[in-house]
This record gives C-alpha cells, structure tokens and sequence, in this order.
C-alpha cells in the first residue's frame, strides 16, 4: 500500500513541476528565424564564391569561342543569383501570409508529456497540444529555441522569458525527450 502511496505521490510532484514560458511574436521575427533555419546567410557566401569564378570561367570559354560552355557558366551564375532572391522573397512572403503573426503571445505549459501552446492576439485565440513524439525536432538559434512540429514549421520560445522553471531544465527536457533531434544541448 505505502508503495502505491509513494507512486502517487510522486506523480502529482511530476505534473506540478511543469515549465512555463510566455513569448511574443511578430512577422518580423518569423522572417529572421526563418532566414537563420534556412542558413540564408551561408547560401550567400557560397554564392558570392561560386559566382565569381563561374564568372572567369564563362569569360575564359567566350574568349576562346566555346560559346556554348560560356552559355552555360554563365547561365549557372544567372541561376545563382535568382535563386537567392526566390529563396529570400519566398520566406519574406512566407513570413507576411501568416495572418496571426503580428503581435501574437504564446503561452507555453511543458511538462513529462508534450507541449500545451496557448496562442493570443488581437483578433484571435486558440489551444493546441503536442506530445513528445510529434515534436520532429528542436534546436537553439540566437535566444530562441525553436520547437518543430514538422521540416519548415516551428514554434518559438523564448529562452529569457520563462515564468516557471527555467531555459536550463527545459533544454534537460528537450534532450531526454528528443535526444538526437535536439540541437543545442551541451
């Protein structure tokens, strides 16, 4: 009997030790977390390495009348530079096509089995609940830890703000339950 006590009690220790955490975001944070996800920032330089020398080497190939290799080095360095601007302009749009982004405050309860999330805004408020298991993975970026809930969505926590418990014992959980999927515990 003391052992289905202890079990109890024990229980009820585990649901009160549940970790808080109240994040605002807006449209513009999405687009800079988004860029960070997508290694924007790498995709550029690589760029701004690449382009130039396919630039020498179409130059090289015009020069001694191999139009068509000139054609297509050329053509690689057009490629690039469109690319870069697709992949931009598409996350910026991405980012405004979220309709509740603007001013929105996140609630967050985690405990042993998932992640409740309490969205609020202006115009609109709703309740949704993930277990452990459908979280595809998380990682750290800037103050951020990014939640997600599959390869291009994510929810964002902020790691100041939380108001029980701390950014340290979530990063614990996140491993345990995570483990591998889970980018940035030491």
């Amino acid at each position: 009997m003391q052992n289905r006590l202890t079990a109890v009690f024990l229980f009820d220790i585990m649901i009160q030790q549940m970790l808080k955490n109240t994040t605002k975001v807006d449209k513009k944070l999405i687009f800079q977390l988004s860029l960070k996800v997508l290694n924007f920032k790498r995709l550029v330089i690589l760029s701004a390495v690449a382009a130039p020398f396919l630039f020498f080497v179409s130059l090289y190939a015009f020069l001694i009348q191999d139009y068509i290799a000139a054609a297509f080095f050329f053509g690689s360095i057009v490629f690039i530079i469109f690319m870069n601007i697709f992949i931009y302009l598409a996350v910026k749009k991405q980012a405004n096509s979220h309709k509740f982004c603007d001013n929105v405050i996140y609630q967050y309860d985690i405990n042993d089995e998932g992640l409740e999330i309490l969205l609020s805004s202006d115009t609109t408020s709703s309740n949704t609940t993930f277990n452990w298991d459908g979280i595809h993975s998380a990682r750290k970026i800037g103050e951020y830890i990014l939640v997600f809930i599959s390869k291009s969505q994510f929810y964002t926590i902020n790691r100041n703000e939380f108001t029980q418990g701390t950014e340290a014992e979530f990063s614990d959980l996140l491993a345990e339950k995570l483990g591998k999927k889970y980018k940035g515990h030491k």
